[in-house]
Order: C-alpha cells, then structure tokens, then sequence
C-alpha cells in the first residue's frame, strides 16, 4: 500500500508541479501580452500625442509668421509715413526758401524802382538839356546859322566837293610846273607840249575862277614869249644842278656868264677884224643880227625865268590860299558833321529815352504785375503751409497713436510668442519623457520576449519529461501482476483507467494548450520580428551610414573612430540646436509678419 502511494503521490506532485508551471507560463503570458498592449495602448497615445503637438506647433508658426508679417506691415506703414513726413517738410523748406526769394526779390525791385526813377529823372533832364542846346545852336540867330553864312560868303555858293577837284586840280598843275621847271633846268630845253599845257590851262577852268587870275596871266605871258629855238641854238651841253635853292642863283650866273662870253666873243671877233683890216684884209667876223639875237634870247631867258618865278610864287600863293580855305572848309565842313551828328545823336537819344520810358513804364508796370502775382503766390504758399502744417500734425498724432497700438500689439504678441515658446518646451520636454519611456518599454519588451523564450523552451522539455514519465508509468502498469487480488487488480484497475483518463483529458488539455500557447507565441513573436526588423534595418542603415562617414573621416584626418564620433556627435547636436533655434526663430517672424498683416488689414 505504502508502496502503491509513493508512485501516486510523485504522480500527483509531478502533475501539480506541472500544472503549477503551467499556470505560471500563463500568467508571465498574460503579463506580456497585458505589457505588449499596454506598450502599444501608450506608442498609439504618444503618437496621437506627438500629431496633437505637431498640429499645435503649425497653428503657432503660422500665428507667429501673421504677427511677423503685420509687424513688416507696419514697419513699412511707418517708413511710408516717415518718407511723406521728411517729403513734406522738404516741400514745407522749398516754399520757405520760395517765399525767401520772393521777398529778395521784392526788395531788388523796390531798388530797381528807385534806381529806375533816378535814371529816369536824369533822363529827362538830359532831354531837355539836348533840347535846349538844339533849339540854340538850330534858331535863326544861332550859332550854326551864322558859320553857314559865312561859310557860303567864302565859298560863293561851291560845294565842298568843287573845292576838294580844284585843290586837286592845282596840286595835280603844280606837280607838272615843278617837273618842267626841273627839265627846263637840267636840260635847258623846254618839254613838248608844255605850249599846249599852257595853252590848256588858259583855256580851262581858271577862267571861271577868279582866285586863278594871276595864275591864268602868268600863262598868257609865257605863251607870248618863243625863245625856244634861241635857248636850243646857244646853250652849251647842260650841267646838272642840284639844289632847288640855289636855283635861280645858278641860273643868273649862268645867263651872265653866257652874255659875257658872247661879249668875248664879239670882243674877239672885234680885235681879229681890227687886226685884219691893219693887214688890209676886209672881213666880217662877228655876225651882229646872230649875236644880237642870241643875247635877245638870253635876255628873254632871264625874263622868262622871273615870269616863271613869279607864277610859281602865285601858284605858291594861291595853293596856300587855297588850302586854307579848304582846311576851314573841312573844319567847317567836319563842324557841320559833327553838329548833324550831335543832331542826329540827340534825337536818337530822344528817340531812345522815349522808347526807354516806355520801356521802364512797362517794366514797372510788369513789375506791379509780378509783385501782385508774387504776393497771391506768397498768399497761397502761406496758405498751403498752413494746412500742410496741420496735415503733418495730424499724421503725427495718428503716428503716435499707430506706434502706441502697434507698441501694445507687439507686447501682446510678444507675450503670446513667450507663452507658446514656453509651452512648447514643455512639450518638447514631455516629448523627450515619453520618447525615453518608450526606449524604457522597448527594453522590458525585449528582456519579457527573452524570459517567455526562455520560458518555452523550459516548457517544452517539462512536456517532454512528462512524456518519458508517463511512458514508464504505463510500462510499470502492465508489468503489475495481473495475478493480485481482484479488489487490488479492480483498484489497480480502477485507478490506472482513473489515470489513463485523467492522462487522455491532461494530453488532450496539454496539447490545446499547447497549440493556443504556440499560436499566441507565434503571433507575438512574429511582431516582435517585425518591430525589431524595422528597428534592425534603420539601425542597420544609420551604422552602415556613419561606417562609411567615419571611414573617410578616418582616411582624410588619420584620427581615431572614437574621437571623431564623439566629435560628429557633439556636431550633430550642435546642428539640431541650431537648426531648432532657427526654425523657431523663423516660425516666430513669419507668424509675427502675419500678425502685423492681419492688424494692418484691420
């Protein structure tokens, strides 16, 4: 009997062992899956979470890039106002400046004025002055009148013109008197035609001039007289005489050397008759009408050149009474141009004074035109910087109130900005908290995945020794002998059909179980897979990544891996801080313009 219970008793402990871990298997089962879902329950949240934040954060760039882009808005609302403020207070320091000018100008013209009347007033005295001098030196008993009189009483009624020919006329004769007085001196010849000339000049125009009287007598004398064929037959060969001075003085010695000589000769012929008539020779020698003749044309000779003397003396005297009269004809003719032309030089003056007063009447008269238009301009400009001045004072206080709304606005939008920026640090933060709790429950995950595999297959070799122990319970059994006792056999009976039906129900049970256990495994192992695939791949690709960045990093610097991961890490992390402080930067000057926009549209 004892020996009986000891196997039953190590059945029942082994069962209940078994059914112990069995129940044990399932509750770290259970406990998984309860964890697995709850893992997910939580990703599925922190997900739902993170979009939530996501949504959150647009909704806060975009009103940051309203505010950014409502405060550019006003800025340049403002640049706009402060560009029309400096435009009008440079319109506002050009009328001044117009309207300095236009005083300036009003002042030169009140100088103008007074200068314009001086000259006109010293104009006017002028005229007069020329009117008098014109009416006294133009009347009937003035002084012009009385030179014209005696002007006309000398001239006998002859133009300047006729006096200027026959002043020519007598220079032009005299000329060819000295000539021929030079020839009939070198050449003791008279030139041909110098008879016609004569002849000419009695014949000509001094017959109708009275102050050419002596003149055309001394001509008639010199035509009367002919000792030309006398001074040809007598005279030696000429000798040249120079010196218009000694002239007549040569000419007398000459004439008296030649009457001498003939007187010797007449003397000689004289004595050598004489001397022949004592030798009784009759002889005429001296040929007295031949001598007498030529000392009759030597005597003509002397009297023709005082008679030439004397009209060159008249010529002389009439040449200068001539050019007297020409030079007071020219003195009263240039009188009498200078006194037309003062004439004509007054009544231009006259002339042009009047045309001048009308000139500085209408000027003046422009001038009072221009001064009122001026003084209307000065009104209008007055005018106009009135109301500029109270339009720029309008759009200053309207600046002030802008900058104090925009002030106001700006705070407000800046506390909105710090009111957002802080909380969405604080989601960051939770972010960051749950991104580790997920790290976290990856990680019990993995160790739970390893204990149930740990688990299962400490479950299946339980099953497998539950196997080997039942098989030898059963060899045990039909080796009983079937000779015992029929209330033992019967027990032995009941309790080995008790044992195989309770060990049919616990292998069909097992094996249920078994099945359910391997597909829920199979399942959970399967996800498990495929989330640590995933994971495998990315981690894969990222080390693969970095192996490659670190092996060129490695062959250009020559560095350690270590440090240059270190350093690619510290780089990273700087860059993500810059990268985050830019975007949030960015998505608060976008949303700020927006906000600027959307006030400015209000």
């Amino acid at each position: 009997m004892s020996e009986q219970q000891q196997p039953k008793q190590r059945t029942a402990v082994s069962v209940t062992a078994a059914s112990k871990a069995e129940v044990t298997v399932e509750e770290n089962f259970a406990a998984m899956r309860h964890a697995a879902m709850s893992m997910f329950k939580q990703r599925t949240k922190d997900l739902t979470m993170v979009s939530a934040l996501t949504t959150e954060a647009e909704v806060v760039e975009k009103l940051n890039c309203q505010v950014q882009s409502t405060i550019n808005s006003l800025q340049e609302q403002k640049a706009i106002l402060e560009a029309r403020i400096e435009a009008e207070e440079r319109r506002v320091k050009e009328r001044e400046e117009q309207l300095r000018g236009v005083h300036t100008m009003l002042a030169q013209m009140k100088e103008d004025q007074g200068v314009f009347s001086g000259v006109r007033r010293s104009s006017e005295k002028i005229a007069m002055t020329l009117h008098q001098f014109v009416t006294q030196y133009t009347a009937k008993g003035g002084n012009v009148v009385h030179l014209l009189e005696r002007c006309h009483e000398r001239t006998h009624g002859r133009a300047p013109n006729e006096w200027r020919t026959a002043t020519n006329d007598l220079r032009r004769r005299q000329s060819v008197l000295e000539e021929h007085i030079k020839h009939i001196e070198t050449h003791q010849t008279t030139p041909s035609g110098f008879a016609d000339i004569l002849l000419e000049w009695s014949r000509g125009v001094w017959k109708q001039q009275h102050e050419c009287a002596t003149a055309l007598h001394v001509c008639e004398q010199l035509l009367s007289h002919d000792a030309l064929g006398a001074i040809r037959e007598l005279l030696p060969p000429p000798t040249l005489v120079y010196g218009y001075d000694s002239l007549d003085e040569d000419c007398d010695i000459y004439a008296d050397a030649c009457m001498r000589e003939i007187d010797n000769l007449v003397g000689v012929g004289k004595t050598i008759e004489g001397e022949g008539e004592n030798v009784g020779l009759c002889c005429a020698v001296v040929p007295s009408e031949r001598v007498e003749m030529a000392r009759s044309r030597w005597i003509s000779v002397h009297r023709l050149r005082l008679s030439l003397r004397e009209v060159v003396a008249a010529s002389c005297d009439l040449s200068k009474e001539l050019e007297e009269q020409l030079m007071l004809v020219k003195l009263i003719s240039d009188r009498v141009v200078v006194l037309d032309a003062q004439i004509e030089d007054a009544q231009s003056n006259l002339q042009q004074d009047s045309i001048t007063i009308q000139r500085e009447r209408e000027m003046h008269e422009n001038l009072f035109s221009s001064w009122q238009k001026a003084l209307q301009t000065s009104t209008v400009h007055m005018q106009c910087e009135a109301t500029c001045r109270s339009a720029v004072e309008s759009k200053e206080t309207d600046m002030a109130r802008q900058e104090v709304e925009l002030e106001a606005k700006t705070a407000e939008m800046e506390a909105q900005w710090t009111t957002l920026h802080t909380q969405a640090m604080q989601l960051y933060t939770t972010l960051l908290v749950e991104e580790q709790q997920r790290a976290e429950a990856l990680c019990h995950l993995t160790s739970a995945t390893g204990e149930q595999r740990t688990q299962e297959t400490r479950l299946v070799a339980l099953h497998e020794v539950c196997e080997k122990f039942e098989g030898a319970v059963r060899q045990e059994c039909d080796e009983m002998d079937r000779c015992a006792l029929a209330i033992v056999n019967h027990a032995s009976h009941g309790m080995g059909a008790g044992a195989a039906g309770q060990g049919n129900g616990k292998d069909e049970n097992n094996e249920a179980v078994e099945k359910e256990d391997s597909t829920r495994a199979s399942a959970i192992n399967d996800l498990l897979e495929q989330l640590l695939q995933c994971q495998r791949n990315e981690e894969k690709e990222e080390a693969q990544r970095e192996s490659v960045a670190l092996s060129s990093l490695m062959a250009s610097t020559g560095l350690d891996a270590e440090l240059l991961q270190r350093a690619a890490d510290s780089l990273a992390g700087l860059q993500q801080k810059v990268d985050r402080e830019m975007g949030i930067h960015l998505q608060w000057r976008q949303e700020t313009e927006k906000e600027l926009l959307t006030f400015a549209v209000e």
